[in-house]
C-alpha cells in the first residue's frame, strides 16, 4: 500500500481560512463593540462562544494577515473596554504586545495601558515601563508618539518611581545611541517630564544626572541642529517657577545670553546667526512668562544676563547690520517683554530706546518686518489700563506712531495680517480712557469701522467685532463716546461679526 503524504496547503486554501477568520473576527468586533459599555453583556457573548480574551490574543501573535490582526486588535480593545485587564495575569500579555513586531499590536498595549488611570494600573505601568521607553525607538513615529505620551502621564503621578537608575539609564543609553530623531524625542520627554515635576521631583530628576547629557552637551555641542532643538525643547521650562531656578542654576541662561552677545559673527558664520535668532526667540517666551508671574522677576534676570540690552543693541545700533530675521525676533521680544505693566515699566524706565524701535519699525518698515513691528505695538498696548505709568507710556507710543490716522491706514491695507494688527492696536487702545477719546475724535476712523462693506476676509471680521465688543464692554465707554455713538458700537456688537443688511426684492411684472 502507498504511503500517502499529506498535501500542503495551497493559496488558495490560506486564503479562504484568511477570509473565514477575517469574516468571524469581523462579527465578533461588531457585536463586542455594541456590548463594550456593559461588561456583563460581554462576557456572557463570549462565554455563550466559548471565548476568552487570549483567544483573540492567540490571533494577534499567530497571524501573518494584517487585516486578521487589525480585526482581532478591535476585538480586544472591546473586551478590555468592557472587563478591564487583569493586572498580573495579564502582565506576560502585556509583555509580548509591547514587543510585538506589528506597530498596531504596540499601539493597542500603549493605549490600553493608557485608557485604566487607577492606582493599580499605574504600578502595572511602572513594571512595564523599560519595554515602554524601548518603544520610543520603535520605526513606527505612532508608536513611539504613544509611549511618549504614556510615560509623560505616568510621570505626572509618579515621576519619583518612574526615574529609577535603571529606567534613567535606558533613556540615556537611547538619547547616546540611537538616531538624532530618537534622541530629541526623549529629550523632549525629560524637558517635559521636568516641566510639569513638583520642585522636589525636579530636584530628585535633576540628581539623576540625566541632564547633564541632555542639555548641557547639546548646548554646548557644534552640530547646530541638536544645539537649536534643544533651545527649542527648553523654553517648556519657562513657565514653572522650579523649571525657571532650573534653567538659572545651570547656566542655560548664561549660555542663552552668550550667543545672544555674539552678534558681531552672525554675518559671518550661519550656525551663529541661527543661534543668535533661537535664544532671541528663547528670551521672546521667557519674557513673557516672567511678565505674567512676577513684578520683579523680568527685572532680576535683565539685571543678570543682559537680554534686553543686547536686543536694544542690535534694534538701534545703525553700524551693525542686523538680517531681517533677527530684527523680527528682537520686535517680536521687546512686545512680549512690554505686554506686561513691569515689563513696560522696566523698559521705559531703562530701555526707551527699543520702545522707539518698535514704533519707528511700524511707522517706516516694510513687509514683514512692518507687520512684526505693529503685532508688537498691539502687545504693548494691551496692557494694564488701569496703571498710570503704563498708561501715561502707552498713551505717549500711540502718539508717536501717528495716532488713529496710523491705525485706519493699517485697517485700510490691502495685507490682512496687517489690518489684523491694526485690529488688535485699536482694541487694546480702546481699553483706555483717552484710547476711547482719540477714538470719539477720529471721523473717518469711525466712519470706516461702521462700515461693514469695507471688510471682506472672515478673520478682519471677526477682529473688527473684537474691538465694537471691547468697546461695549467699556464701562466708561458711553459716557466717553457719548450716547448716539456708543450705541450705534453697541448694535454693531450685538448684531455680530458676520450680519448683512437684507435687500429688499422687487417684484416686476412678467412681460
Amino acid at each position: 500500500m502507498t504511503q500517502q503524504h499529506p498535501q500542503e496547503p495551497n493559496e488558495e486554501d490560506i486564503d479562504s481560512a484568511t477570509i473565514a477568520m477575517e469574516n468571524a473576527l469581523s462579527g465578533y468586533s461588531f457585536d463586542l463593540v455594541q456590548l463594550a459599555s456593559k461588561s456583563n453583556s460581554s462576557e456572557k457573548y463570549l462565554d455563550d462562544r466559548q471565548l476568552t480574551l487570549n483567544h483573540f490574543v492567540g490571533v494577534v501573535i499567530a497571524a501573518h494577515n494584517e487585516s486578521v490582526v487589525d480585526t482581532a486588535c478591535e476585538c480586544i480593545a472591546a473586551i478590555c473596554k468592557a472587563a478591564g485587564l487583569a493586572s498580573e495575569s495579564q502582565m506576560a500579555l502585556l509583555s509580548d504586545g509591547l514587543t510585538h513586531p506589528l506597530a498596531r499590536v504596540r499601539i493597542l498595549v500603549l493605549r490600553l495601558l493608557a485608557a485604566d488611570a487607577s492606582s493599580e494600573r499605574a504600578q502595572t505601568r511602572l513594571q512595564l515601563a523599560p519595554l515602554i521607553i524601548d518603544c520610543l525607538d520603535f520605526a513606527d513615529s505612532a508608536v513611539a508618539s504613544a509611549a511618549s505620551a504614556l510615560l509623560l502621564a505616568t510621570a505626572d503621578t509618579h515621576l519619583s518611581q518612574l526615574i529609577s537608575p535603571d529606567n534613567v539609564s535606558l533613556l540615556t543609553s537611547l538619547f547616546h545611541t540611537s538616531s538624532d530623531t530618537v534622541s530629541l524625542r526623549v529629550c523632549e520627554l525629560v524637558i517635559s517630564m521636568a516641566a510639569q515635576a513638583s520642585p522636589s521631583d525636579m530636584h530628585a530628576l535633576e540628581a539623576t544626572g540625566v541632564f547633564e547629557s541632555m542639555i548641557t552637551e547639546p548646548l554646548d555641542s557644534t552640530d547646530v541642529m541638536k544645539r537649536l532643538n534643544t533651545i527649542e525643547i527648553l523654553t517648556r521650562l519657562q513657565s514653572t517657577t522650579s523649571g525657571f531656578q532650573f534653567l538659572d542654576r545651570t547656566a542655560v541662561l548664561t549660555r542663552i545670553s552668550q550667543y545672544m552677545r555674539a552678534y558681531e559673527r552672525a554675518n559671518e558664520d550661519i550656525d551663529t546667526l541661527l543661534s543668535l535668532t533661537a535664544s532671541i526667540k528663547f528670551f521672546a517666551k521667557l519674557a513673557l512668562a516672567l511678565g505674567a508671574n512676577s513684578d520683579a522677576a523680568l527685572g532680576l534676570v535683565e539685571d543678570a544676563y543682559g537680554f534686553i540690552q543686547t536686543i536694544q543693541t542690535l534694534l538701534t545700533t545703525e553700524e551693525i547690520d542686523v538680517r531681517l530675521d533677527v530684527k523680527e525676533a528682537c520686535l517680536y521680544a521687546i512686545g512680549n517683554a512690554g505686554s506686561s505693566r513691569p515689563g513696560l515699566i522696566l523698559l521705559s524706565s531703562h530701555y526707551p530706546q527699543s520702545l522707539d524701535a518698535v514704533v519707528e519699525a511700524a511707522r517706516r518698515g516694510t513687509g514683514a518686518i512692518r507687520v512684526v513691528a505693529c503685532e508688537a505695538l498691539s502687545c504693548i498696548l494691551d496692557n494694564d489700563a488701569s496703571d498710570a505709568r503704563v498708561s501715561g507710556e502707552s498713551s505717549r507710543l500711540f502718539r508717536d506712531v501717528g495716532g488713529c490716522l496710523f491705525f485706519l491706514a493699517m485697517i485700510q491695507s490691502f495685507d490682512e495680517a496687517l489690518r489684523v494688527a491694526g485690529y488688535a492696536c485699536l482694541k487694546a487702545i480702546s481699553t483706555y480712557d483717552w484710547g476711547l477719546k482719540a477714538i470719539r475724535e477720529s471721523g473717518q476712523l469711525v466712519a470706516f469701522m461702521l462700515d461693514r462693506s469695507n471688510e471682506q476676509s472672515e478673520l478682519g471680521m471677526k477682529w473688527r467685532f473684537s474691538v465694537m465688543e471691547s468697546i461695549a464692554r467699556n464701562a466708561a465707554a458711553k459716557e466717553i463716546l457719548r450716547e448716539e455713538l456708543f450705541n450705534r458700537f453697541v448694535k454693531y456688537a450685538k448684531e455680530g461679526p458676520f450680519y448683512s443688511e437684507s435687500q429688499p426684492m422687487v417684484m416686476m411684472a412678467s412681460m
